[in-house]
């Protein structure tokens, strides 16, 4: 196992192993890595950092520039440290900390003559540590406990002198290991710390208000306590692991035990050996201090080592330059806890994304095993790594989210992962899909052995021959099916299973089919005024789409967007469409040319279809004639009809194909013969259109003409030979006229 220690620079963690926690003290650019003789290192990092906890004091002396003076030495006696100068010092600044509780001293203008670091100081305060930059020298008092003791701070003539009270100068207190509890409900467990300083061990609880402990209760290396009439949050049921530490304990694991109507939270401390320990309630903190007697680093070089509880949701880390074995995470913000790590982990896999805490991982050979340990405390997944999960890893990640890390490691080692909630099992893919294959197995072998049952599914819209294939490939191997023709309605005999997959297949496509309702208007207009609205409707629709299509009557239509104000083409014989025009100015033409005599509607028949169903809208005439057989004399029929057939297919955004079908057929000059069988002069075109719900096409180009022929004249002499012209008069008249069908759909809801 690699040796190494956690350790709190700032707002960040650094996790050090193998070669960097060996390598600590020669590591003096890394202060969270470096041992006694880098502690000025350790000072440097702290010099730009702002006071987290506690109030600035601050002293000056007049307004004349500071002079750089020299700090001489550094007396240390009980309760006392004397930092003595070759002068007054001008700017005095002083201060306190947290994590760990420290007293900081700033001189301004003043350097140290001498080189130690570090000075041991004894009770109250541990250690005294020593660091300078450009502007002043910080003297840095780290606490022995988790509470400052009492102290002054004052400016002599030649110096500073720091002051603390220690435990013979404090008056006795009296020892109150248990405490009674505050009436009121549960207490909540808020924070939970475990930091390794001085030779000792400490666990710290904060709680939500003072509680009542549980003493201690030791059995062989097992140490038990705890608070009663407290509430643990699921955040923090999860063990502190510091068997890599310098310390006397192994393992921290908090659990709940309900008495009665109450609950009470218990740790379960796990020691390497017995070793001295203590439990106190200090306000709302619980300490529990342990002696790490044979496992305390000598060297000092695991000072200042801790392991918070907090989770951490959003990443701060920076490149690690110097360490080549090293995690760093940022803490996490008050109150995003509660943030799902698993629903991130999801979202990145959907969305080709990650969102996860950013971390920086960098690591040499590292266990696999270790790896996914931290990535689960960054997570907050709780992960169950399989057997077969094991083998080494060098990977160096700089600012990653912690998901994609997650899925690189898996990707890396061929692994795969189960995801049930909170909960993550890690297995090797081969394994994974063992168990798909022995479920899907297992599957199919209960459907065997299930009893069949019947059930007559009823079809209300759907063709029940449509449902016949989707029917089919949902049965299972037993399953059989039979169509109710007379009823509507399916008979499903099958597992229960298969019955309900079938059941709601059913439900979704066995809904209404959309209708259109079809209007047409059969219109009969003159040429001139079939000319003037394919001109004002091609400079209406400049901007619009428009179908250009060869006819009924043959010539090509010229897009309307291409149409100039001046033009005079006529728009005859096409087929077209004008989706911007609506029906009301359609229909406002049309009555003015019928009252100007230039149109009549002949007929404005409607008809409704199903979506994708031929709707024929037919008007025309039967003419009779004769044929002679064995049987004898019939009367036969032939039709002579303008007929139009439509085909609407209804989009998604609501616009409609129409598939179109016009035909004119028309008889020619009649014989009075009936015996002769009518000649039909045939006209056809077919199209599809695209336009939107309620909007209009129109099919133009077929041609009705009529002709007359009258004389007059005086009788007798109008018959004669070539004179007789001289005494009639003739009238030939011509009239062409056109037909334009306009067709309107419209989705009934």
């Amino acid at each position: 196992m690699a040796t190494g220690f956690l350790s709190k620079l700032g707002e960040r963690f650094v996790l050090c192993l193998g070669l960097a926690a060996m390598l600590g003290p020669f590591l003096v650019g890394v202060p969270s890595c470096g041992a006694a003789n880098a502690e000025g290192a350790v000072v440097q990092a702290e010099l730009a950092k702002e006071p987290i906890v506690g109030a600035i004091n601050q002293t000056e002396v007049g307004t004349s520039p500071v002079v750089p003076r020299r700090i001489g030495s550094v007396d240390i006696g009980q309760g006392r440290a004397v930092i003595a100068t070759d002068g007054l010092v001008k700017k005095l600044r002083y201060f306190t900390m947290d994590d760990p509780p420290r007293l900081v001293v700033d001189l301004y203008g003043a350097r140290p003559v001498f080189g130690q670091q570090r000075f041991p100081l004894g009770e109250g305060f541990t250690i005294l540590r020593v660091g300078t930059d450009s502007e002043k020298t910080r003297f840095v008092f780290d606490g022995s406990g988790v509470v400052l003791p009492s102290y002054q701070v004052a400016k002599t003539g030649d110096g500073v002198v720091v002051s603390w009270e220690t435990a013979a100068d404090a008056p006795p207190v009296q020892a109150t290991p248990v405490q009674a509890a505050v009436a009121g409900g549960p207490i909540s467990i808020e924070a939970m710390d475990f930091l390794v300083s001085n030779g000792k061990s400490l666990f710290t609880v904060t709680l939500s208000r003072p509680g009542e402990l549980i003493p201690l209760d030791r059995m062989g290396n097992i140490v038990r306590f705890g608070v009663k009439n407290a509430h643990l949050s699921q955040r923090f049921r999860r063990s502190f692991d510091s068997s890599s530490f310098p310390s006397a304990v192994r393992m921290i694991t908090p659990y709940t035990v309900v008495r009665g109507n109450s609950e009470e939270v218990r740790f379960a401390a796990e020691l390497k050996e017995v070793v001295p320990m203590d439990l106190t309630m200090s306000g709302t903190t619980l300490v529990f201090a342990v002696e790490n007697g044979n496992y305390a680093d000598r060297n000092g070089a695991a000072d200042d080592i801790e392991i918070k509880s907090v989770p951490l949701p959003a990443a701060k880390s920076r490149p690690v330059a110097t360490v080549r074995h090293a995690i760093e995470v940022a803490e996490a913000a008050p109150g995003e806890a509660n943030h799902s790590v698993a629903a991130d982990l999801e979202a990145g896999r959907r969305q080709g994304r990650y969102t996860g805490t950013k971390v920086s991982l960098v690591f040499e050979d590292a266990d696999i095993r270790k790896i996914f340990q931290l990535l689960g405390e960054v997570s907050n997944l709780n992960l169950v790594l399989g057997e077969e999960v094991k083998g080494s890893l060098s990977l160096r990640l700089i600012d990653v989210p912690w998901d994609q890390a997650f899925d690189l490691v898996l990707e890396m080692k061929e692994l795969g992962k189960l995801q049930d909630g909170n909960i993550v099992r890690i297995l090797p893919r081969k394994k994974i899909a063992e168990m798909d294959e022995a479920r899907l197995t297992a599957t199919r072998t209960k459907e065997k052995l299930e009893d069949l049952i019947t059930v007559a599914i009823p079809v209300s819209y759907a063709p029940l021959e449509s449902l016949e294939k989707p029917v089919k490939d949902r049965l299972t191997d037993r399953g059989k099916y039979n169509l109710d023709k007379s009823n509507k309605q399916l008979i499903i005999i099958d597992v229960p299973s298969s019955v309900e997959a079938i059941r709601g297949l059913i439900s979704m496509i066995d809904s209404p089919v959309r209708q259109v309702m079809i209007e047409a208007r059969i219109v009969e207009v003159s040429s001139n005024f079939s000319r003037d609205l394919g001109l004002k409707w091609g400079i209406t629709n400049a901007s619009d789409h428009s179908i250009s299509n060869v006819g009924l009557g043959g010539s090509l239509l010229i897009p309307p967007a291409a149409v100039a104000a001046s033009s005079n083409f006529s728009g005859l014989g096409s087929l077209f469409s004008y989706s911007g025009l609506s029906n009301t100015v359609i229909d406002m033409r049309i009555a003015a040319a019928e009252t100007a005599g230039n149109a009549r509607i002949i007929s404005k028949p409607r008809v409704v279809t199903l979506n994708g169903e031929e709707a024929t809208i037919s008007q025309g005439t039967s003419i009779p004639y004769q044929t002679v057989s064995d049987e004898g004399t019939k009367t036969e029929f032939v039709d002579a009809n303008l007929e139009l057939k439509v085909t609407p297919i209804i989009n998604p955004d609501n616009s409609v194909i129409m598939d179109i079908e016009a035909t004119n057929n028309q008889p020619s000059i009649q014989s009075p013969d009936l015996a002769t069988a009518p000649s039909i002069d045939k006209k056809e075109a077919r199209t599809k259109v695209l336009v939107r719900d309620g909007e209009t096409t129109v099919i133009g180009g077929i041609f009705v003409e009529s002709e007359s022929f009258s004389s007059t004249g005086v009788p007798v002499l109008m018959n004669i030979p070539v004179l007789g012209h001289l005494f009639k008069s003739t009238n030939k008249t011509n009239d062409r006229r056109e037909l334009l069908v306009f067709i309107t759909p419209k989705i009934l809801e």
